[in-house]
Order: structure tokens, then sequence, then C-alpha cells
């Protein structure tokens, strides 16, 4: 599986402190997924006390990643 990121989601990423290892693992084994808005997915996995969720985009080849955060 190979994922891309927007330059948002980047930015954010680091903002958040968040791990690129943990969006990995949200992506390959979420806890929950559901339809977000327009196109858009989101993938939700549980770390310690806090939920992450990562909105992002599938293509056939890749998933590009729009932006994550803890909830």
């Amino acid at each position: 599986m190979k994922i891309r990121f927007t330059s948002h989601a980047q930015y954010r990423i680091e903002e958040r402190g968040i791990s690129i290892l943990r969006i990995t693992s949200t992506l390959r084994t979420p806890g929950k997924k559901r339809l977000a808005y327009e196109n858009k997915l989101t993938k939700q996995k549980q770390f310690g006390g806090k939920i992450l969720e990562v909105v992002y985009i599938k293509n056939k080849n890749y998933f590009i990643v729009i932006t994550a955060y803890y909830l």
C-alpha cells in the first residue's frame, strides 16, 4: 500500500506531532471507517486514550492523506 500526503497533511501532521507509523497503522487496520464528505473517507484507530482520525482519498494505487487529527 502506497501512501501520499498533501502539503496540508504534512504541515498538520508535523504541527500535531502525529507519527507516520500511527497514520499507516490507522489506514491498514482501522477500528472504524466511514464516508466523510464529497469523495473523502475517514478511518479511526485508538492509541492509548486518544482516537486518531485520518481523512483520505483512495486511488486504485495509493491513499492520499488529506489531514489527520486526534478526536
